[in-house]
Parts: C-alpha cells; structure tokens; sequence
C-alpha cells in the first residue's frame, strides 16, 4: 500500500491482493459498504459508480476500465475507487499505463486539492489526456 496525504485528507493505494487491508481502513472510518467493495475487487467486467449518503457525508465507490490495449472485449485493465470526505481508496491501478504523465506533478496538484474529490479528478483527468493523445 501506498499513502499520499495532505492535511485534509488521504489517499491509499492497494494492488488488488491487498483486500483485508482496504476492508480495515473502511472499517476505521467507520463507513458502510467495505465487504461488497472487496468482493469487486475480484471482478472486471464493466465500469461502476454508486453515490450512497451516509448521514451528512457522501460516499463514491465504484469500479472504472482505464487502459485497453485492442478492441478485445477481454482485454482491459479496470480499477476499483472508494471516495469519503476523508480518504480515497484505490485499488488495482498502474500509473505506470500514464506514460506521458508527470506522476510527481500529479500527487502535487493532488495533494494541493481542495478535497478529495478534486483531487480525484485530477487522477481522472490523466487517465483521459491518455485516451484522448491516442497513447
């Protein structure tokens, strides 16, 4: 696992093999959902979003396809996000597959975000400048 902070907020980083350990940091915010989120993990057949309202916080989880290498239905990577107001969880993404990004100066607009979802759309919007250069 890996772990970017800010003040704010954290964002962890699991390969896919690490489920008990996603499941116990879901479990120590004390957020809902942590079982069904690990068994996804499992799965890679199509791309997800859920929003569930937890109280007064939202709550973002799903699973997306970010890099395909033909037009194989079977051939494509997809990863597994978990998104509070205090953490996002990642699960199952290469960075490696953002040739043409600058990954230090990702993280760093990343941890300069306001929250976390902003600084999700910073990580979304390298996955699409990848599809969109036709890289």
């Amino acid at each position: 696992m890996n772990t970017v902070t800010n003040d704010q907020w954290k964002w962890y980083q699991f390969d896919l093999e690490e489920a008990d350990g996603i499941a116990d940091i879901i479990k120590e915010y004390q957020y809902p959902r942590d079982e069904w989120f690990c068994q996804q993990l499992q799965k890679k057949n199509s791309n997800h979003i859920q929003v569930d309202v937890i109280g007064e916080s939202e709550l973002i989880y799903g699973s997306l396809i970010y890099h395909k290498e033909s037009f194989d239905q079977k051939n494509y990577d997809s990863f597994h996000f978990y998104i509070t107001e205090e953490f996002i969880i990642t699960a199952g993404i290469d960075l490696k597959i953002l040739e043409n990004t600058n990954h230090e100066r990702m993280i760093e607009r990343m941890k300069q975000s306001a929250n976390t979802a902003e600084s999700f759309f910073i990580l979304l919007g390298e996955i699409m400048k990848k599809h969109l250069n036709g890289f």
